[in-house]
């Protein structure tokens, strides 16, 4: 679903783990300003159900 990019923006074959998605989520939603309770609850498991 995500791949990887390297510094100069070349998309590799290989995937983005679902812990790498976490860690950009919650970096994402403190840098938005959601508090710690919202931020336990974000996860990349939750985006299968994003459309």
């Amino acid at each position: 679903m995500f791949r990887t990019a390297d510094r100069w923006g070349t998309i590799e074959s290989r995937a983005l783990t679902p812990a790498v998605v976490g860690h950009i989520l919650k970096h994402c939603a403190e840098a938005a300003g959601l508090t710690i309770g919202s931020l336990e609850r974000i996860s990349a498991h939750g985006l299968g159900w994003a459309s």
